[in-house]
């Protein structure tokens, strides 16, 4: 059983070999080898986990400006939010493989550009933070009160 009854799940990576384990893992889910920004669809929400892990041999300033540029495309695409999590900085042990964030810069990165409606969770023991970033509708939902909705 999956998820929450009623709603409809897709999944997408660029690795086809990825989309053939999550069909055989989820029977029944759509999930396509595309580049979901290039569908011009929309969804609910987007969630991206792992995929900023793993630059590849990418330059580190060149690999800033995709994780940031994903961000902002996600969210463009999202009607109520983006989860996404990154490698902390704030590490005991780095690997020469892996790319570290700040959350503290990605965090200010994020406020000022795509929306200051964020949550961001680090308690794991793996050393990601976690951030699930919340369109203004989403949050005038759960929050209707007059009282809150100034703020908004």
């Amino acid at each position: 059983e999956l998820g929450i009854d009623g709603l409809e799940y897709s999944g997408s990576d660029f690795l086809p070999e990825y989309v053939e384990v999550a069909r055989t893992r989820f029977p029944g889910i759509e999930f396509s080898s595309a580049d979901i920004f290039q569908e011009h669809r929309e969804f609910d929400y987007v969630v991206m986990s792992g995929i900023f892990h793993q630059p590849g041999g990418v330059k580190r300033s060149l690999w800033n400006r995709y994780v940031r540029a994903t961000i902002r495309d996600a969210y463009q695409i999202a009607r109520v939010g983006i989860g996404f999590n990154i490698l902390s900085d704030a590490v005991d042990y780095r690997s020469p493989d892996l790319h570290y964030e700040s959350v503290d810069c990605l965090l200010r990165y994020v406020v000022q550009t795509v929306s200051r409606h964020v949550v961001v969770d680090m308690s794991t023991p793996l050393f990601e933070a976690t951030f699930l970033v919340f369109r203004k509708q989403a949050i005038q939902t759960r929050f209707p009160d007059a009282e809150f909705v100034r703020y908004l």
